[in-house]
C-alpha cells in the first residue's frame, strides 16, 4: 500500500523484477549441474565404465571367433585359439589379470603382442567360467571410493573345420541303346519227287514255299535326366540376448534382408535386444576373387570359407561394410 502522491512499483516493474530473478536462478542451476558433472564422484564413474566396456569388446570379440575344443579356461587365465584357413595362420589370443591390469596377448603366426585392455581391477577382479560352448566373464572396477562389476557372457565356435560347400552333383547319362537290324529268314524251297509215270503220264505239280519276314525291332530312346537343385535359405538362430547365448527360435530365412527398427524379430525376443546367428552356403559360378557386402545398424561380423571378412562389432548407425575372398568353383 502507498500514500497518495508516493513513488511505487507498478506492474510492468514487478514483471520484469520477476524474469531478473528466474535468470539468476537458471543460471545458478545450470552452474551447479555443471560442477556436479566435474566432481571426482563423476569422473570415477565415467573411467569405470570405460575401462569394462573396453575389456568386455576384447573379451567377446576373441571369444566368438575361439574354438570351444581349444580354450583354456580358469578364474584368472583364459586362452582362445583358431585358424584362418585362408591364409593357414594359427592365433592365439590371453587374457590374464597382472595387478590391477586385464592384458590380452595375441599370437599371430608364432609372433605374440600384448596391450592393456581395462585397468584399475580389484584383486581377483578378473574371473571366467565356461560350460559347453559358453564362457561367463565378470570384470569389478575400483576407481576411486567406488566399485563397478559386470558379467557378461560369449559363445565360441564348436569347431574349428572351414564351412564345406554343397557337393559338385555329377549325373551319368543312362546308356544308349543300338538298334540291331535282325535279318529277315529265306525260305529254302523242298523239292518234291517226281512219281514213275505209269501208262499215263499226270504231271505233278511242285509246291513253292512262302517266305514269312520276322518284323524288326523298334528302338526306344530312354530321356537323359537334366540336373536340377533349389537353394531354401540360410538357418537363422535366434537369441533372446545381444550375446547368443538364449536360443528362442530357429528357423530357415530365404533372404537375408530385414528391417525391424525398433521392433523384434518374434512375439518371444525382445524388441532391440536380440541377436541372431545365420549359416548356410554359397555356390561360386567361378573360381575368382569375390567381394562380400553387408549393410548392419549395429554389429555385424561374416565369415566366408572360415575366413573373416567384415568385422565391425560395433554399436552404429546403419553402416555398409564389405569383405573379399578368392573362391574356388
Amino acid at each position: 500500500m502507498k500514500r497518495r502522491g508516493e513513488a511505487g512499483i507498478g506492474l510492468v516493474e514487478l514483471v520484469i523484477g520477476i524474469a531478473i530473478v528466474g535468470m539468476i536462478l537458471s543460471t545458478t542451476g545450470m552452474a551447479l549441474v555443471s560442477i556436479l558433472k566435474t566432481t571426482t564422484q563423476g569422473q570415477d564413474q565415467l573411467s569405470a565404465t570405460h575401462q569394462l566396456r573396453t575389456g568386455f569388446f576384447w573379451l567377446n570379440q576373441d571369444t566368438q571367433s575361439g574354438v570351444a575344443s581349444l580354450a583354456t579356461v580358469t578364474a584368472g587365465d583364459v586362452t582362445m585359439q583358431w585358424t584362418d584357413y585362408s591364409t593357414g595362420t594359427a592365433y592365439s589370443s590371453r587374457f590374464q589379470q597382472v595387478g590391477d591390469e586385464l592384458r590380452r596377448t595375441i599370437t599371430i603366426g608364432g609372433a605374440p603382442n600384448t596391450h592393456v585392455v581395462a585397468r584399475n581391477l580389484v584383486t581377483g577382479g578378473f574371473t571366467a567360467t565356461q560350460t559347453g560352448s559358453n564362457v561367463s566373464y565378470s570384470l569389478t572396477v575400483q576407481q576411486g571410493s567406488g566399485t563397478q562389476t559386470r558379467t557378461e557372457t560369449a559363445s565360441m565356435r564348436v569347431d574349428d573345420l572351414p564351412v564345406t560347400p554343397f557337393p559338385t552333383l555329377t549325373f551319368t547319362p543312362a546308356p544308349t541303346n543300338t538298334p540291331t537290324d535282325t535279318p529277315t529268314a529265306t525260305a529254302t524251297p523242298t523239292s518234291t519227287p517226281t512219281s514213275t509215270p505209269t501208262s499215263t503220264n499226270t504231271p505233278t505239280s511242285t509246291p513253292t514255299s512262302t517266305n514269312t519276314a520276322t518284323p524288326t525291332n523298334t528302338f526306344t530312346p530312354t530321356a537323359t535326366p537334366t540336373p536340377s537343385y533349389t537353394c531354401a535359405g540360410l538357418s537363422g538362430d535366434y537369441y533372446n540376448n545381444t550375446n547368443f547365448t538364449s536360443l528362442a527360435l530357429t528357423r530357415i530365412d530365404a533372404t537375408v534382408n530385414f528391417d525391424w527398427a525398433a521392433g523384434s524379430p518374434d512375439t518371444g525376443i525382445g524388441a532391440d535386444t536380440f541377436s541372431v546367428r545365420w549359416t548356410g552356403y554359397v555356390m561360386p559360378l567361378y573360381s575368382e576373387t569375390y567381394t562380400f557386402y553387408t549393410q548392419s545398424d549395429d554389429g555385424v561380423r561374416l565369415w566366408v570359407d572360415g575366413t573373416q571378412v567384415v568385422n565391425n562389432w560395433t554399436d552404429h548407425a546403419t553402416t555398409e561394410n564389405s569383405g573379399t575372398i578368392a573362391l574356388t568353383a
